[in-house]
């Protein structure tokens, strides 16, 4: 991961770093490494195109408990990518075919 000490010079350069320092907050070193290997840093002749993810979003809760209460920690992981994003709890308010109407 050497690339990451590397000065960028194009804009490519520049979207390769930065996606590659937003992954390194949240990727595991090995993953990151990977990640690495597949989407090398562009050449300066060269476009940065980021592998996209078909993400697979799965519900993480990981909420404790303290001596005032409970923390909710909830949000939504990608099991392919680890990407993570807040989670919205699906509403049915709004239909109107719902039992009990």
């Amino acid at each position: 991961m050497s690339a990451d000490f590397a000065v960028p010079q194009t804009d490519a350069q520049r979207k390769w770093q930065a996606e590659f320092r937003r992954r390194a907050d949240f990727m595991a070193r090995d993953d990151l490494d990977e990640w690495c290997r597949i989407n090398p840093m562009p050449k300066e002749d060269e476009e940065f195109d980021p592998e996209p993810c078909d993400h697979e979003w799965q519900v993480q809760d990981d909420s404790f408990d303290h001596e005032f209460g409970t923390e909710k920690v909830i949000y939504e992981r990608c099991v392919k990518c680890d990407e993570t994003r807040p989670h919205e709890p699906y509403d049915d308010s709004h239909c109107d075919d719902r039992e009990g109407k």
